[in-house]
């Protein structure tokens, strides 16, 4: 992973959600043509997925595209613009918010490498997961 995008990066947490939280304007829509082909694949190869947790999620498509295709989805970002689709939620936390082996999918895309502790979130996505889950994590090299 690019030292861009770590720990190594920020002189303290509060200053990597800071950074983060800069952000907040920018939204991504990654719903469209590419984010099919994961709907497509899941649903080919792990049909019985039901409860998928979506991490970095932002701007709401992928989870109302998960939704639409029938998955119960739940989405997570440190900021939304719609807190009714998204929880507010740091993804560091994601061991102390969800139960253990809740979703049979975390769909994590291009969220690893904005993460200040990757080893952390990597852990509570483990646990979140239960035995056999799909997990989906495309990052930035």
């Amino acid at each position: 992973m690019s030292d861009a995008y770590n720990r190594h990066e920020y002189s303290s947490y509060d200053e990597y959600i800071n950074i983060q939280l800069g952000h907040s304007r920018t939204m991504y829509r990654t719903a469209g043509r590419p984010f099919a082909k994961y709907l497509d694949q899941l649903a080919l190869h792990f049909p019985e997925c039901k409860k998928v947790l979506c991490v970095g999620s932002r701007d709401v498509s992928e989870v109302q595209a998960l939704r639409k295709a029938g998955y119960d989805a739940i989405g997570i970002d440190l900021f939304s613009e719609d807190v009714t689709v998204i929880k507010l939620l740091d993804m560091h936390n994601i061991a102390s918010e969800f139960a253990e082996g809740e979703f049979d999918l975390v769909y994590a895309c291009h969220a690893l490498e904005h993460s200040y502790d990757p080893e952390k979130v990597l852990t509570g996505i483990k646990k979140v997961s239960k035995i056999g889950a799909f997990i989906v994590l495309p990052f930035l090299l």
